[in-house]
């Protein structure tokens, strides 16, 4: 026999019944912020008869699926809603693992870049002059940038006939992996330097009363050019050769490189130095001279000279006065001081003697006479070959003359005998 079933007769209260509230007409229900989502589900009368009356989810839940009921529970349950939280960005592992790969591959290279970079020699020489690279020479490990400078600057110098000053100077790098049809040889990377250089070359002015007239390159043009202006008027007699003008040699800096500047070869630089200018010429009066002699001698007129001084042609010059003549004379005068030993012969004297004992055209030696020797020494002072001045310094009698007698009859001719 079945067992009777027991049946709950305790009543539970009802619920409290909810009240829905419906807009009216015109009204309008109030919208969610768009910052968060508002809930605007409407809790669902719980079901407190029937067959899931003990079933505590919500009704609207009911009939879901899992997924979609726990999405509705966390809507409606704002305790249960978790905290807004930044997203996490997950890379994908394969990701990760290729960019690792990636960066270990890349780092092996490079070592083994740097390895062999260490392990190939250097080969060649990078020249540097004053930083900008002129080109590559073989690797020599004795070779030194100090070297290569020096040579260039003694090709240079040799090339321009003077010494010169650079402003650059020349540094080497060693290199690798150079082909050989890049390099130059030690000769041709002198040549190419050279070309490279900035310099200034000494050169020597020439000054004439103060103003520049000209450059030369060396002091040997100089000789030369100082040689060629005195040889016309210098001889085996000539003990000082100097110049009227004021002039001197000034060593300087040229800038050669500089097309400005110009050289002149010492026949150039005689050929403007011998042009003629009117110049002032102070000439002492000596004794005996006058207008006329003094207008042949400087080439002038006596009328230009007498104008110049204040004075007229009629004016007796006194020995020692001062006059100023301008003549046209070259633009470097060149003075000579000769001094001249010459020996000349003096005259024996002739001494004649009347004898009346003696017959008429009769005539005796009584003393033998001889010439004698004198030696004298003469300066003379000339300037562009024309004589200023002479003076005789010295004289000495090497030999005395002696007298030659002579004796001549002047009595009756003799008579003649028959």
């Amino acid at each position: 026999m079945a067992k009777n079933k027991q049946v709950n007769t305790e009543l539970k209260p009802l619920p409290k019944p909810v009240t829905l509230r419906l807009p009216s007409v015109g009204e309008t229900e109030p919208r969610p912020s768009k910052g968060k989502r508002k809930n605007t589900a409407r809790t669902p009368v719980p079901d407190t008869e029937g067959p899931n009356k003990h079933d505590k989810t919500p009704v609207a839940v009911r009939g879901q699926s899992p997924k979609r009921q726990t999405q509705t529970q966390k809507r409606q349950d704002p305790q249960s809603r978790p905290k807004p939280s930044r997203k996490k960005f997950n890379m994908n592992p394969r990701i990760i693992q290729g960019l690792s790969i990636g960066v270990i591959v890349i780092a092996l290279l490079f070592a083994v870049t740097v390895f062999a970079n260490n392990l190939i020699a250097y080969n060649a020489l990078e020249v540097f002059v004053g930083g900008k690279s002129v080109g590559y020479i073989q690797m020599n490990p004795d070779l030194e940038a100090s070297q290569l400078q020096n040579q260039a600057v003694l090709q240079l110098q040799s090339g321009l006939g003077t010494s010169v000053e650079v402003i650059e100077q020349v540094t080497i790098q060693p290199v690798r992996r150079v082909a050989r049809r890049d390099m130059s040889s030690q000769s041709e990377m002198i040549r190419l330097i050279t070309q490279n250089f900035t310099y200034k070359s000494w050169a020597l002015a020439i000054y004439v009363d103060g103003n520049r007239e000209l450059l030369l390159r060396s002091q040997e043009c100089a000789d030369t050019l100082l040689e060629m202006l005195a040889q016309p008027w210098v001889n085996e007699h000539t003990v000082n050769a100097g110049y009227v003008t004021n002039w001197e040699l000034v060593p300087e800096l040229a800038d050669v490189q500089d097309e400005s500047v110009v050289f002149l070869s010492p026949l150039d630089a005689l050929a403007r130095l011998d042009r003629p200018v009117t110049a002032p010429v102070e000439h002492t009066i000596a004794q005996g001279e006058f207008l006329g002699t003094l207008a042949i001698r400087y080439g002038t007129t006596a009328e230009r000279i007498a104008q110049e001084n204040g004075i007229t042609t009629e004016t007796i010059l006194q020995p020692g006065r001062v006059l100023t003549i301008y003549t046209r004379r070259p633009l470097l005068l060149v003075r000579t001081i000769d001094e001249i030993t010459i020996t000349e012969d003096i005259e024996m004297d002739v001494e004649t003697r009347e004898n009346p004992d003696l017959a008429q055209s009769v005539s005796n030696v009584l003393a033998e006479g001889r010439n004698g020797q004198v030696r004298s020494t003469t300066r003379i002072i000339r300037e562009n070959g024309r004589i200023i001045s002479e003076e005789t310094l010295e004289e000495q009698v090497l030999i005395e003359p002696l007298t030659h007698v002579v004796e001549i009859g002047t009595g009756p001719a003799a008579i003649e005998r028959r």
